[in-house]
């Protein structure tokens, strides 16, 4: 086993967090293989800095980005046929659409989001942090035991 460099340390209240990238929920409960997800996971993240830079925006207004193929193998850790092939299959997926070629800058790549909702009748509780959910008291339906997702929700 080889020593690695890198020591990780123990986060504590003061601690600086490194960059990152949104992992969205939504992506844990698609059909797709994980290194589509991490592409995705790129293209999103390069998209959210487009977006936050004025913007690389067609003639609709639509957010596109330009990613290239070379690129985007490296920063994944995959090979660009590997990478081709995610490209395909998030496209069906409906997460992203490939544009048109940039003369050589690569193809123009918007990419999709799926919108979060959850059922009206529950919120957080407004005394903690965290994610739990718990019935809204104002909601004067039936209470819900155990509440399930419907295809595009989440909680």
């Amino acid at each position: 086993m080889s020593e690695s460099t890198n020591t990780g340390t123990f986060l504590k209240k003061d601690s600086k967090i490194v960059g990152y990238m949104v992992y969205p929920r939504f992506l844990t409960g698609l059909a797709l293989s994980e290194t589509a997800k991490l592409i995705y996971v790129l293209l999103l993240d390069r998209a959210r800095l487009s977006i936050s830079n004025g913007g690389w925006a067609d003639e609709e207004g639509k957010i596109y980005i330009l990613y290239t193929l070379k690129s985007l193998a490296a920063d994944s850790g995959r090979s660009k046929r590997t990478v081709s092939t995610v490209l395909q299959d998030l496209e069906t997926a409906n997460l992203i659409c490939l544009g048109r070629q940039e003369h050589g800058r690569g193809r123009r790549i918007y990419v999709k989001t799926i919108a979060e909702s959850c059922n009206p009748g529950w919120q957080k509780p407004a005394s903690q942090g965290s994610r739990s959910l718990r019935p809204n008291k104002n909601d004067k339906t039936k209470p819900i035991e155990k509440y399930i997702c419907e295809e595009g929700e989440s909680l």
